[in-house]
């Protein structure tokens, strides 16, 4: 891959948010009793979407594969993006020749999806060069539906988009099942904070690390709901999307548990770069509460998709050890000890 995944994701959602979240809809419209040859829908573009017969899908955000496949709809895919890297089975079926990758997540390749001969590409609407495809799409006659992907602010959008699909590829009755599952387990875990002992730190999400700028996850970001879900209060709640911060404005702060998600990353460099920042004379570096989160941990952090539990779960070790154990996702490194 030419960019590392979190420099992409920094990228695209900084432009992203200027497009704003779009209202999405996913209720079906009938446009006629007399004659229902079909179903339309509207995405999270507001644009009405006629449900055809799709054969062949190309998904264009790892989030939306993975609904995909969670549905069991994976057999439909002849294209994915080329962060898309779960399950396991996705990568046999790209090491086959089943599917094959259509550039990246913030800039797909126009001509590898003509070249695939698509029936319907699903599109993240939180990422504008995706969003400005719309209209070339639109011209190639490709199909294109818009979900809620990278923008998504929290479960139930999630939710919106998992029904969205299912509705589409007439498995409804599978995402209302999937869906109940992943309200049920994040429920779960949010109602045994709701009786916990200890209070709920204050957390410090950063997109990377220091050297390559202060990024965080605002309030009406997925990030922002899993931590305050997870029991933690996001410091930068009141900012939107995913704004650089100052060394001040952290100390001002003073955050309790620092979050680190990044790609790789060596725990003996990235303490020894701590350590040389005003980040340590926090009260998450003195007090050893300083995490890595990389590879698998750091995917289901950043993903806005169906295992939304899984950060919440992740999360809520991190934050409340004492009420749910320690995480034990690969990937999830306690910088100091």
């Amino acid at each position: 891959m030419r960019l590392t995944y979190l420099s992409g994701l920094l990228i695209f959602l900084l432009v992203g948010l200027a497009v704003g979240y779009y209202t999405a809809l996913i209720t079906s419209v009938t446009p006629s009793y007399e004659s229902l040859e079909s179903v339309v829908v509207v995405d999270s573009l507001g644009r009405y979407v006629r449900v055809g017969n799709y054969s062949r899908v190309i998904s264009l955000a790892p989030s939306i594969t993975e609904i995909v496949f969670a549905l069991g709809l994976e057999d439909y895919l002849v294209g994915v993006d080329d962060f898309s890297n779960y399950p396991g089975k996705l990568l046999d079926m790209i090491s086959s020749g089943k599917i094959r990758y259509v550039g990246g997540w913030w800039l797909p390749d126009v001509e590898r999806v003509i070249a695939l001969r698509p029936s319907l590409v699903l599109a993240d609407s939180g990422v504008y060069r995706q969003v400005v495809l719309e209209s070339k799409f639109k011209e190639l006659g490709i199909n294109t539906l818009y979900l809620r992907g990278s923008s998504c602010r929290d479960v139930f959008d999630i939710i919106s988009d998992i029904k969205l699909v299912g509705m589409v590829f007439n498995v409804s009755s599978k995402a209302d099942e999937l869906t109940s599952s992943i309200i049920g387990k994040v429920s779960n875990i949010s109602n045994s904070l709701l009786s916990m002992p200890t209070g709920r730190p204050k957390v410090l999400f950063l997109a990377g690390l220091p050297s390559e700028g202060l990024y965080s996850a605002g309030g009406n970001t997925y990030i922002g709901y899993v931590i305050e879900v997870s029991g933690g209060i996001n410091i930068v709640r009141e900012f939107s999307g995913w704004p650089l911060l100052s060394y001040e404005k952290i100390l001002s702060e003073n955050p309790d548990v620092l979050l680190i998600a990044t790609v790789g990353g060596d725990v003996e460099k990235v303490r020894e770069e701590l350590s040389k920042t005003p980040l340590a004379d926090t009260n998450a570096f003195k007090n050893g509460r300083v995490y890595l989160l990389v590879g698998e941990a750091g995917d289901v952090l950043v993903r806005p998709g169906p295992r939304v539990y899984m950060a919440v779960d992740i999360i809520s070790k991190i934050l409340h050890p004492d009420v749910f154990g320690t995480a034990n996702m690969s990937g999830v490194y306690k910088v100091l000890s």
